[in-house]
């Protein structure tokens, strides 16, 4: 991986970015979710291999309503006393309670804002159910968030390619995790890497697939401004 630097993005027209991980801190909550659902059942691992158990899932399974699937698999691989629909719903009422104050990470709004004023085309791909988009624009710091997008869809960069028809040289991915990047990555998209401490047991998966890495949304900003 190399530094980004401003000439990359000046070659570039859209702008993908993730969700969680990346604009806003939630993979510690999500870790959270996790561990409570699974502790009510007498389940108990700690947070580390919980996120590798979902990240492993999340990494080989791509089908629509992914976390209800995910669900499914955690009732069956525990062999839970609930039916996964129950434990899904759980989750979600979980999550609603702990994702209910998020922020966007420091310098967020502002880079946005920026890459607006430059005429770059912002998408936000997420695999966020459409609960938690709902939940996070009815709070007062996420609603600026998704002022600044000009397309919200919880797919992947293949569908966004197909749906926004410029040559893909034209596109670049923002992401944190080795899923997210892997993902671009199988379509040829250029990919920026996102610092994030959870996705460090991953780097050496992630230095292999990625060209440009960021430390964080100053250091972006700061390119954005020199564009």
């Amino acid at each position: 991986m190399e530094k980004l630097n401003k000439e990359i993005l000046k070659n570039k027209e859209v702008i993908i970015f993730d969700l969680d991980g990346t604009l806003i801190n939630t993979i510690n909550i999500w870790n959270k979710v996790d561990y409570l659902v699974l502790k009510k059942y007498n389940i108990k691992l700690n947070k580390t291999i919980i996120q590798d158990i979902r990240d492993n899932y999340l990494v080989n399974n791509t089908e629509d309503n992914i976390y209800l699937k995910y669900s499914k698999y955690l009732v069956e691989k525990y062999n839970l006393n609930i039916d996964y629909e129950s434990f899904y719903k759980e989750r979600i009422t979980i999550s609603n309670k702990l994702l209910k104050d998020i922020k966007p990470k420091q310098f967020v709004l502002k880079t946005l804002n920026e890459l607006k004023r430059k005429n770059y085309l912002l998408i936000l791909a997420t695999s966020t159910t459409n609960n938690e988009i709902e939940l996070y624009k009815n709070n007062k710091y996420m609603k600026k968030l998704f002022y600044y997008f000009d397309l919200i869809v919880t797919a992947n960069s293949e569908y966004i390619l197909k749906k926004i028809r410029l040559n893909k040289n034209k596109f670049i991915v923002v992401e944190d995790s080795h899923i997210g990047l892997l993902c671009a990555s199988n379509i040829g998209i250029d990919k920026i890497y996102l610092e994030n401490k959870y996705s460090k047991k991953d780097y050496d998966l992630i230095n292999r697939i990625t060209e440009y890495k960021l430390n964080n949304f100053l250091d972006l900003y700061k390119i954005i401004k020199k564009i």
